[in-house]
């Protein structure tokens, strides 16, 4: 849910905290605030809060980090995943580095501390929250239609490039088998159009990817896996790759972004391995903060220069007449690594192998 950024009163702000005294002293700091109405709400826990939000127009949500047994990250985490983007500003009562992080993480875009609170300093931070989130909700627009105009363009492209690869068919025919020349040229031709269908498809599926995902749910990696494996199944059995999956966590995530990312980065694998006896090894390990799953491989490898490069959209350090493909893939991993609020990153020298690393946040993951 989207909400206008202002009333007839002017901003409207809802303040969900339990002591009335900081409620009392927030109204008072709002309304010494030259020039600017603020139109003041207070609630003192988290459902009367949450139906508040859903029930009428808010510009802004000062919301107490510790709501009594209920902290302000389980609030803050119902509220975005309602959908709604609200600006939301964390009041803390203790200004440390942990809480900040904690906050932003979950979606807040300021927070202040208790004690510390100043009417300037409050009606900057509502009006920083609130141009941000103006800001992110622009850029998702400009993405929506940046996703819109390249699915029609990729439309408008495939229908010729169809026409093309048809008639290069119907040529193959019509041919004289004895004309060497005209059939090399014809294959080049088909060639040329399946290559290009391929880049179409996989510059729609890094487009998608692109956007954020609001609607991340519990996911079963191992599943995910199950389906990703039945995917390749063509590439493990000509490849003869021996492919070791151990048990992995569930995370919270979009099931079908997390199988294209799997999907990439064993392919990968596979595809630039020139080993005798190909291998593929996923593995997982968890501490206080992350959950990393990581994909080795037995392969090629990437030269330290270019383990950055690799990330970077059309980026290729191989000719097609070596390996074929279209420098997407990994920087479509990357997109949906990003989406999950994911680190990934890799490990690698030539001639030993590569290992990819996705480190997922524990507050985005369980272990398995």
């Amino acid at each position: 849910m989207k909400t206008d950024s202002k009333s007839s009163l002017g901003s409207v702000i809802l303040m969900i905290d339990d002591n009335p005294a900081d409620a009392h002293l927030v109204k008072r700091l709002l309304a010494s605030v030259d020039g600017t109405p603020y139109s003041f709400l207070h609630v003192d826990n988290a459902p009367t809060g949450l139906t508040t939000l859903s029930g009428q127009t808010v510009d802004c949500v000062v919301l107490d980090y510790q709501l009594g047994a209920v902290s302000g990250i389980e609030i803050l985490t119902q509220i975005r995943a309602s959908g709604n983007d609200v600006p939301v500003i964390a009041l803390t009562g203790e200004g440390s580095e942990f809480v900040a992080v904690e906050t932003m993480k979950a979606g807040a875009q300021d927070y202040l501390v208790k004690g510390q609170v100043t009417a300037d300093r409050l009606h900057r931070s509502i009006v920083n929250a609130t141009k941000t989130v103006e800001l992110e909700r622009q850029l998702e627009e400009q993405k929506s239609e940046l996703l819109s105009f390249t699915g029609m363009v990729s439309h408008d492209l495939r229908t010729p490039l169809r026409h093309l690869c048809q008639f290069a068919e119907l040529l193959c025919g019509e041919v004289d088998q004895d004309n060497e020349d005209c059939k090399v040229y014809i294959e080049a031709i088909r060639s040329a159009g399946k290559r290009m269908t391929t880049l179409i498809d996989n510059l729609l599926e890094y487009a998608k990817y692109g956007r954020s995902s609001k609607d991340l749910v519990p996911v079963d990696l191992n599943l995910v896996l199950e389906n990703v494996v039945a995917d390749l199944t063509t590439e493990i059995r000509r490849a003869n790759v021996e492919l070791n999956i151990a048990t992995l966590p569930e995370v919270f995530g979009d099931p079908t972004a997390l199988g294209q990312l799997f999907q990439n980065l064993i392919g990968n694998g596979i595809k630039y391995n020139d080993s005798a006896k190909k291998a593929v090894w996923l593995t997982c390990t968890t501490d206080s903060d992350q959950t990393i799953v990581s994909i080795r491989d037995n392969g090629i490898g990437i030269a330290e220069e270019y383990h950055l490069e690799v990330f970077r959209p059309l980026r290729r350090l191989h000719g097609a007449s070596e390996y074929d493909g279209t420098g997407l893939g990994l920087a479509t991993a990357a997109r949906i690594a990003k989406q999950h609020q994911a680190r990934i990153w890799l490990e690698s020298e030539i001639g030993t192998g590569t290992t990819f690393h996705i480190a997922f946040p524990r507050a985005n993951s369980q272990k398995p």
